[in-house]
């Protein structure tokens, strides 16, 4: 027994840990298993015997950290033989692991010296005891292996989600020395919420655990959606496709410029149409692209404007049924086939653009995970007014689900 003077917690009782209920019936020394010590929650053994006439139990804790610290310090060379008359020296080797291979740093040495020699039974406890260290130590490793093998799977999922976006490289680094800076802040704090928060190991282990994981589900997370930086943006951003309408409509709007001419309308009168028409489709796609861009929030006047530059029409005079994979097809089915030419809204939301959320990534009201969480019907909602019109930020809700 080393160190300096600790003080147990105010709810430990030593007549409820197993090793006390385990010695008290018994009449010889009892060497518990593998355990946490209550005092600094380390690995340890604990070498126990009654009291007479059974007034209680006295214990000695051995950390395994220490017992090993003191064996990598012998040599078992320099220790005396065993035919010295008055000292035995007992030498155990940790097992062999399950695999047939002994790990380093398992060999453990444990010397016991006696002014006499040992009786048979200490010698065969001694040995026990040792090979309990032994096998304490090789568990301690195991432990500390999957541990690191654990970390490594973690860091692996975060260095992977990190490298799936270049806008948020390093994102995963950041966060959890920000989530250490916050919680030191809430340890240290002595007022206010925070007054009395305290962090243990575990808890610390589970806070940086978290601050890797918690953005895990970008793993499955479609890349346009983490890559989103338009609202229009799936695949490649939509905000092309609302532009080629825009340059047709300017184009409508000379066609029939020419047509009206050819019929005998003004010329002068025809150009200022023709002009007043230009000016204002000028006006208009730079605003529904800054609405693409995003921003702190869509006020209720962009709002209807949008609405209203969304109800012009184009004439289509082509199937949009060719050449489409047989995923955009079955959602386009829910639509009759429109005879062509036909006239469209300039942006619409249609009903191939709302992708039905499948069983499996619905989240069941009683989930073993107790998440609390509200589940969007739609799995995607890819409407053409319905992203630019989304109030805050560039996501919708399900993409942000």
């Amino acid at each position: 027994m080393a160190g300096s003077l600790q003080l147990l917690p105010r709810s430990f009782d030593p007549r409820l840990r197993p090793w006390y209920q385990q010695a008290l019936p018994s009449p010889t020394l009892v060497l518990s298993s593998v355990l946490r010590l209550a005092l600094g929650e380390r690995l340890g053994v604990i070498l126990s015997r009654r009291l007479p006439g059974g007034r209680g139990v006295v214990g000695a804790s051995f950390e395994i950290e220490t017992l090993e610290r003191q064996a990598q310090k012998l040599d078992p060379a320099s220790l005396p033989g065993p035919d010295a008359a008055a000292t035995a020296a007992l030498l155990a080797e940790a097992e062999p692991a399950a695999g047939g291979k002994r790990s380093q740093g398992t060999r453990l040495v444990l010397p016991l010296w006696f002014t006499a020699p040992p009786e048979e039974e200490r010698v065969a406890f001694s040995r026990t005891l040792s090979r309990s260290a032994s096998v304490a130590l090789e568990t301690r490793g195991l432990l500390e292996a999957r541990l690191h093998l654990f970390d490594g799977f973690i860091h692996l999922i975060a260095n992977a989600i990190d490298a799936k976006s270049p806008y948020t490289c390093c994102y995963f680094a950041r966060v959890p020395e920000i989530t250490r800076l916050l919680a030191e802040a809430a340890c240290v704090s002595r007022e206010g919420p925070f007054a009395s928060f305290e962090l243990e190991d575990e808890g610390w282990e589970a806070i940086h655990v978290a601050s890797l994981l918690h953005d895990c589900g970008k793993v499955t997370t479609p890349e346009h959606e983490v890559d989103k930086v338009t609202k229009l943006k799936t695949i490649t951003d939509r905000i092309h496709e609302g532009r080629m309408r825009f340059e047709l409509l300017k184009a409508e709007a000379a066609s029939d410029h020419w047509r009206a001419i050819a019929a005998g309308a003004d010329p002068g009168q025809t150009d200022q149409d023709l002009k007043c028409r230009w000016a204002e489709l000028d006006g208009d796609f730079p605003f529904v692209a800054a609405c693409n861009l995003g921003g702190e929030s869509m006020e209720p006047d962009s709002l209807e404007r949008l609405r209203r530059i969304a109800a012009r029409t184009w004439r289509r005079t082509l199937d949009d049924r060719l050449g489409l994979s047989q995923e955009e097809l079955r959602r386009r089915a829910r639509l009759p086939v429109e005879p062509l030419p036909v006239r469209e809204s300039l942006l619409a939301d249609r009903p191939y653009h709302r992708v039905e959320r499948p069983e499996r990534s619905r989240l069941a009201a009683d989930n073993p995970w107790a998440f609390r969480l509200g589940v969007p019907e739609l799995l995607q909602i890819q409407g053409e007014l319905h992203n630019p019109s989304v109030a805050r930020d560039i996501l919708n809700p399900e993409e942000r689900f």
